[in-house]
């Protein structure tokens, strides 16, 4: 399994012991030391950004990413994926100064995006061990979320991240701001 929380579900659901081996990064790849990318300057960013990178589905949460962007207007977010909610955060972005909606991005664009990046944002509700909190990790950038899933095993609240409780958008807000 992934993660202990999968484990933990295949030992519920099905009666079996799995062995935990968790999802690995390439650190020659992922890792601190890039230029700023042109991607922010094509945008405009000059303040802080959060980053959420994953697939635009509702497990996932992205719409919390946009709750928290109304809340910290200081502060820019990037959406970088695709998917089924992605013509309503389309809609729902153009009140939003902060919010840019990219698209999908090639997995070797990434990289510099992450390390200079401010953190990730990534309020899912359900993985298994998801890559891009490690790609982040990699990046030397901090990770806000939710206690949920796996999310407690890879984030050290305070060390190298913040975890709040799973709905409650007033704590990711303190995550956001306290990076």
């Amino acid at each position: 399994a992934v993660s202990e929380h999968t484990a933990e579900t295949v030992r519920r659901e099905f009666g079996v012991d799995p062995v935990v081996v968790y999802n690995g990064v390439d650190t020659e790849l992922f890792h601190p030391d890039y230029s700023r990318p042109t991607l922010f300057e094509e945008l405009g960013l000059e303040s802080e950004a959060f980053v959420f990178v994953g697939s635009l589905v509702e497990r996932k949460r992205p719409n919390h990413v946009l709750d928290v962007a109304e809340r910290v207007p200081d502060v820019s977010f990037l959406v970088i994926g695709d998917g089924p909610l992605e013509s309503n955060l389309r809609e729902r972005s153009k009140t939003l100064e902060n919010v840019h909606l990219t698209g999908r991005i090639e997995k070797e664009r990434l990289p510099a995006i992450y390390a200079n990046a401010t953190g990730l944002l990534l309020p899912t509700v359900r993985e298994g061990c998801p890559n891009v909190v490690l790609e982040a990790m990699a990046s030397g950038i901090p990770v806000v979320g939710y206690e949920a899933t796996s999310m407690p095993e890879l984030i050290q609240s305070g060390e190298t991240g913040s975890l709040a409780t799973p709905g409650r958008i007033d704590e990711l807000v303190e995550g956001v701001q306290g990076c």
